[in-house]
This record gives C-alpha cells, sequence and structure tokens, in this order.
C-alpha cells in the first residue's frame, strides 16, 4: 500500500511517497495504524494528535516505521490531525474518528 503527493515547481513534476500512512481512515474504533518512511524515523520523529481546538491530545515517539495510536477513550467523534514533526520538518494529515 502506497500513497503518493505530486509536487509540481516552475513545471517540474515530482512525485515521493508520504512520509506518514495512515489507516483505516475514516475510523469507528479509534485506534489508527500507521507506517513512517525510514528515513524520517532515523532522524527522531514524533507523532501527534491535534484536536480542531489546536490541543495535542496525544504523543508518541516511535520506535519502529509500523505501529498503532490508540485513540479510544482518549477523543470524542470528530476531525484531527495527526502530525509528525522530524527534523525541523513537519506532516499531518486529517483522520476521522466516527
Amino acid at each position: 500500500l502506497s500513497i503518493k503527493n505530486t509536487v509540481t515547481y516552475s513545471g517540474l513534476s515530482a512525485v515521493r511517497p508520504d512520509p506518514l500512512l495512515i489507516y483505516p481512515n475514516p475510523n469507528n474504533s479509534g485506534i489508527f495504524n500507521y507506517r513512517i518512511d525510514n528515513a524520517v524515523l532515523g532522524k527522531g520523529a514524533t507523532l501527534e494528535v491535534i484536536g480542531n481546538n489546536g490541543n495535542i491530545v496525544f504523543r508518541q515517539l516511535p520506535t519502529e516505521n509500523e505501529g498503532q495510536i490508540n485513540l479510544s477513550g482518549i477523543v470524542s467523534a470528530g476531525v484531527y490531525h495527526i502530525r509528525i514533526s522530524w527534523d525541523g520538518t513537519s506532516f499531518s494529515k486529517p483522520v476521522v474518528v466516527h
């Protein structure tokens, strides 16, 4: 399973893999699986879940490139953003909890 972004600069196009894959999304259980790009993991990555109010509701320092984020009992139904930060860079994805 691979998700790709297309980035265009001055007419040039490049396809690069997302540094973070989250599934299943949307989700009824509040338990999300993740896969982090190996290059990102080696740079001291931090995973955070951010609510619509901007508060961090969950934080994890992943040690492996695949794992789970368990939000059951922590969050109510709604849209959240899972952000991965590493080496001065960050990337986020919206997730939906039903």
